[in-house]
């Protein structure tokens, strides 16, 4: 199925665009999925839940050093921090969600443990190889164009345990912990082909399969892979963004067309509507996949 390359100026103006929209939770200001169970069933405590149930995947730790790729406005980077006792630093390409990020940081007082910077997470020669114990990527390879050319990135700069400098972490070797939306290893319908390609656009985003993700994990050496469709966990969440997506859509268009909102919030309702409706067709899950280098 072809899709447009995906341009990082498109994905820093949706972020931007759906700032004010944002809530916040004990995680922080998080725009994510939230990872929902009998002890999470509301929105705030799902979004924290699913930092909890990442972080104890990949068992993050106090002597752990965290790159958190497409960090936003560092909800999980403050989280990891505070919660796990990490070290940690933030990279994403929005000016914008990197202030916010820092103020986030500074408000719960973990400015010493926590950095960001502006860094396309394709390119990540701007850190040594081997210096970090932790990669983390919630929702952030949906707006990745080349998800291999990442966990490229992300293989270089993991600590694999074996050099002189290795990190001090009870655990051998570096990690890798992603939470995101993939397509289910079938064939798409054409209708979901055309939906997929809507939705990719409209949120700047590339879903691809998942099958083809953990190919490129193997090749690229990692090992004690685990993949986990955790869909129904995050069903409540994308339930909610489907829902407001269609009863918000129309209005916001004929706002637009007053020139009092932006077509990119027209086109991100559109596209969130669509999303949910593929992951309901069972065309798209949502996925944890945990790999050790």
């Amino acid at each position: 199925m072809e899709t447009r390359p995906i341009d990082a100026d498109d994905v820093v103006a949706i972020y931007d665009d759906m700032e004010s929209q944002q809530g916040s939770s004990d995680a922080g200001p998080s725009i994510h999925f939230g990872f929902y169970d009998e002890d999470h069933d509301d929105r705030a405590a799902a979004v924290e839940n699913m930092n909890r149930v990442l972080s104890e995947a990949v068992d993050v730790g106090p002597d752990d050093r965290v790159l958190v790729l497409g960090c936003g406005a560092g909800d999980e980077s403050v989280w990891l921090a505070r919660q796990r006792g990490a070290t940690v630093v933030g990279v994403d390409v929005s000016d914008r969600q990197l202030d916010r990020a820092r103020e986030h940081a500074a408000d719960r007082g973990v400015t010493d443990s926590v950095t960001f910077r502006n860094v396309d997470f394709h390119d990540l020669t701007e850190f040594d190889a081997r210096s970090f114990d932790v990669v983390w990527a919630l929702e952030a390879f949906c707006h990745s164009g080349d998800d291999r050319s990442v966990l490229e990135q992300a293989r270089r700069v993991l600590d694999d345990g074996e050099s002189d400098a290795a990190s001090p972490s009870d655990t051998a070797g570096g990690r890798l912990v992603v939470g995101d939306l993939f397509q289910l290893p079938r064939e798409l319908s054409e209708t979901e082909q055309t939906q997929l390609r809507s939705a990719n656009d409209a949120l700047g985003a590339r879903v691809d399969p998942i099958d083809e993700f953990v190919e490129h994990i193997h090749d690229l050496g990692f090992e004690h892979v685990d993949v986990r469709d955790v869909t129904e966990s995050i069903m409540p969440s994308s339930r909610q963004r489907g829902l407001y997506g269609r009863l918000a859509y129309r209005p916001y268009q004929l706002l637009q067309r007053l020139g009092l909102a932006s077509q990119t919030r027209v086109d991100v309702l559109r596209g969130s509507g669509q999303l949910h409706k593929l992951v309901q067709s069972g065309a798209l899950g949502y996925y944890h996949v945990t790999a050790e280098c």
